[in-house]
């Protein structure tokens, strides 16, 4: 996967808009350096180079991006600063309370411990983002030179960038100081602050604890823990010794992992948000001014600057090494020593017996080193560790010099760390493997003889007495780092030195590439299509840029710089001149693969309803979107859809022929109106100062039927005119319900009316057709008929007056037209069935009478 096309992800997707214009940049050389591109050729000038013209447009563009980049980064550093700020400044308000014992509110109090914490937890993601943005910048930069590097051949770009922007080193990439700044807040919080701001009682301390402590025993003092802790206030390399030779405890464990160059700083920031530096006391002196947080961190050293470029040495015997898998101690190594620039330096000796998981660690003079692991070299006046370790190599006389490596470690506590439970972490970048020279050991500068550069950062995590941490689920959930089983420092040292050696199991996960791709959450909303949802399989270690060791070396954005020359490289360890041999294949041959990791849960959201107060700006937070769910299991019998869609299109279309018959008998109304819902006018033309207050309404679909003026006179002709019964206003408003039962009106006189004429129709026939022996059932059936037509046109009539709307005087003419026909038509057919029957009578009676 391309880093242009993960750059959204990479990067913080709430700050996309900051991002570097990778893909612009990137397609601009592109298409300026491919053949066959139609470009302008300039005339060739002696010792003009012919991407001249191309090189200042890029430095222009790219002087540009980085300014606009290290200006974000400034105003989010300064509004950090300014928020750690305020949160010392009411963290030592907390504190003089709680030693004025003012905590007479302790509700109060309990929600500003609770709200401190919030903010602190708040600082801390976001200098998380802040330090991921900056990191993603930088490879963005770094991309980009190496790809004018490789499609035009020429370094002259990369020079001018870093002798004219670069070398500002307004880039920073690490934010250790404001992590430290906040684990010192968050001890105060939940070691000083959080008992009398939670119970609202001054803190106290308790006799029974103190006699516990002074009866604890021997054994318990000698515990892994305290051996750590003990070895922390002894040195680092004590620290480094102890971390790989003490036991483990009852409930412990260790995780390692490794990290690529590109999210060093990132990891490192996440490292820094459960642990703190080795180096810095847990409680750091305070006074009470209230002194900037900007002036303290910039006072402060750099966490790199505490970092120690050390040495180990490995000495055992290969094929023992090989076939010892106890799990007793987290070191196998039978002898191994540690130095720097300190002036001492630390051996380590271990118990070979198979039942033995003891150690010794001894410190001597740095100097004296190489005389030391000399077994057969006879010494005088020297101290007791010296001989002690000759005695000890004397002693095995298989054990012999395998491997020695160099790197820069950072070293870290547990900020929860008690005597009962803690964790530590070491973190080592540029880590360099040579054969052992006996005539370098106890230096402490790089070896100037070529080694093999691992490719990876290690960060070694290791606990006690606890479950899995947070730290190690923090790290285990990230995409920062990948977590490799069965490795350990000297472990590689020692396979990478002795090639005759069985193949490690960590081996082949050298031949990827580790890094992934953050997930980024889902946009379900409408209006967020650039947004793109990622697959398990999406996040993958399979980028297409280059390894941390690409480009020339000393470059601002070269992880392979020898020592730290700018902000940027700062975190890079010694390289060598020669090639690296652990990551022998060749980038070209390498097969890609993917690196799948394992989704996070989502947690459940909160089933509510969506409202226009809460959830009005749902389109500028697509986030907290809602969803209308339709269950698919609800039980319907068969063939409902279809029935419904039937009586759906019956409807529609009796509808469209009620409006079209509607819209033959016009209403009187004001201008506009056909205006309904959202365009119907809220108010009338006119002043409503002679409303009937009773007929108002809060209703928003209000009908607003406004009368045109007209002159007194004409206005007392309708009054005179109007049918009983009715009453006119000047604005006549219609509640909802007052306009259904209109509608309602409409509906039945009309359907009467209708009914009127087909039983008049239906008895005009029966009186025509019927056949004269049954005619008394033709006169009843035309009787019944007649006086139902003309009970309907009675009805029509009295319903069309208790209408309370205003008719136009057609509506009202074809009404009375069509009640006054019917009645004609009715009057009409009783006569001619009377006509009739006389005849009939007198007919039958005269035949009666001939008869008899």
């Amino acid at each position: 996967m391309k880093f242009g096309e993960t750059l959204y992800q990479r990067s913080v997707p709430k700050w996309a808009a900051y991002n570097v214009k990778y893909n612009e940049l990137k397609h601009l050389i592109k298409t300026r350096t491919s053949a066959g591109v139609a470009v302008p050729v300039g005339i060739p000038v002696q010792g003009k180079s012919k991407w001249e013209e191309l090189e200042n447009e890029l430095v222009r563009l790219l002087e540009a991006e980085y300014d606009n980049v290290t200006l974000f980064l400034r105003s989010k550093q300064g509004e950090i600063e300014r928020r750690l700020a305020h949160l010392e400044k009411q963290i030592k308000l907390a504190q003089r309370a709680v030693q004025d014992n003012a905590l007479d509110k302790p509700i109060m109090q309990a929600r500003k411990y609770r709200q401190l914490m919030r903010d602190l937890e708040e600082i801390g993601d976001e200098v998380l983002n802040l330090s991921r943005f900056a990191a993603v910048q930088k490879t963005a930069f770094r991309k980009i030179l190496k790809k004018y590097r490789k499609w035009t051949g020429s370094t002259v770009l990369q020079t001018r960038l870093d002798v004219e922007v670069f070398s500002s080193k307004k880039l920073q990439t690490d934010f250790s100081d404001y992590l430290q700044q906040l684990s010192e807040e968050k001890a105060i919080l939940t070691e000083e602050l959080a008992g009398p701001m939670l119970t609202g009682r001054p803190r106290e301390p308790s006799p029974a604890s103190e006699r516990q402590q002074k009866r604890t025993s021997a054994s318990a003092k000698r515990s892994p823990i305290t051996k750590l802790n003990e070895s922390i206030l002894r040195g680092p390399l004590a620290f480094d010794a102890a971390l790989m030779t003490v036991p483990y405890g009852e409930a412990a464990g260790s995780a390692v992992y490794w990290i690529h160059q590109d999210n060093l700083d990132a990891a490192r920031a996440l490292l820094l948000r459960h642990m703190r530096d080795s180096s810095i006391p847990s409680t750091p002196p305070r006074n009470n001014s209230l002194d900037s947080i900007g002036a303290r961190i910039k006072s402060a050293a750099s966490s790199n600057s505490r970092a120690l470029l050390t040495h180990m040495l490995v000495f055992d015997n290969a094929q023992r090494y090989v076939k010892d898998h106890s799990t007793s101690r987290p070191s196998r190594i039978a002898l191994s020593g540690h130095w720097s620039s300190d002036p001492e330096a630390v051996v380590t000796l271990a118990g070979l017996a198979p039942t033995s998981s003891d150690s010794t660690m001894l410190t001597l003079n740095r100097k004296d080193l190489a005389l030391a692991l000399q077994r057969d070299t006879p010494v005088s006046n020297t101290s007791e560790n010296v001989i002690a370790i000759q005695r000890y190599l004397r002693e095995h006389r298989d054990i012999k010099p395998l491997a020695e490596t160099c790197f820069t470690r950072n070293r870290y506590v547990g900020l929860t760390n008690t005597a009962d439970v803690g964790n530590w972490a070491t973190l080592d970048s540029g880590i360099t493997v040579t054969t052992v020279d006996m005539a370098q050991v106890g230096v402490s500068q790089p070896h100037s003889q070529a080694g093999d550069v691992f490719p990876y950062s290690v960060l070694h995590i290791r606990w006690e007495f606890a479950r899995t941490p947070a730290v190690v689920r923090a790290f285990d959930e990230s995409h920062l780092v990948e977590r490799v089983h069965e490795f350990s420092l000297e472990d590689m040292a020692i396979h990478t030195a002795q090639k005759d050696l069985p193949v490690p199991s960590w081996q082949s996960l050298l031949e990827k590439d580790i890094r992934k791709v953050p997930l980024v959450p889902y946009m379900s909303r409408g209006g967020t299509a650039s947004r793109t949802r990622l697959n398990p399989t999406d996040v993958a270690g399979s980028s297409s840029g280059p390894s941390s060791s690409d480009g020339p070396q000393g470059s601002i954005f070269s992880a392979g710089t020898v020592g730290n020359t700018s902000v940027t490289s700062e975190s890079a360890g010694p390289s060598s001149a020669g090639p690296s041999k652990i990551s022998a294949t060749p980038s070209k041959t390498r097969r890609k693969k993917r690196a799948r990791i394992k989704l996070p849960e989502r947690s459940p959201s909160p089933v509510r309803y969506w409202n226009e107060f809460d959830d009005g700006d749902s389109d500028v937070n697509p986030e907290q979107g809602y969803v209308i769910y339709v269950d698919p299991d609800e039980s319907a019998f068969p063939g409902a859809e279809s029935i419904g869609k039937a009586f759906g299109a019956i409807y529609d279309s009796f509808s469209k022929g009620k409006s079209r018959i509607v819209s033959w008998l016009p209403l009187v109304s004001s201008k506009g109106q056909g205006t309904t819902g959202e365009r119907a006018p809220l108010l009338g033309s006119e002043n409503s100062a002679d409303e009937d207050p009773d007929t108002s309404s809060s209703e928003t679909d209000e009908l607003v039927v406004p009368h045109s003026q007209r002159t007194p006179t004409s206005r007392r002709r309708s009054r005179r005119s109007g049918p009983p019964g009715s009453v006119y206003r000047r604005h006549q408003i219609l509640t909802p319900r007052q306009k259904a039962l209109e509608r309602t009106l409409f509906s039945f006189y009309t359907g009467l009316i209708a009914v009127c004429y087909v039983l008049l129709f239906l008895s005009g026939i029966l009186l025509a057709t019927g056949r004269r022996k049954a005619y008394f059932e033709v006169d009843a059936g035309v009787l019944g008929g007649v006086v139902s037509a003309e009970s309907c046109a009675v009805a029509a009539m009295i319903l069309i007056m208790m209408r309370k709307q205003k008719l136009s005087v057609v509506h009202w003419g074809l009404v009375a037209v069509l009640v006054a026909s019917a009645v004609v038509v009715g009057v009409a057919l009783l006569a001619l069935m009377f006509a009739a029957g006389r005849p009939g009578s007198d007919n039958k009676g005269s035949a009666g009478a001939g008869n008899a």
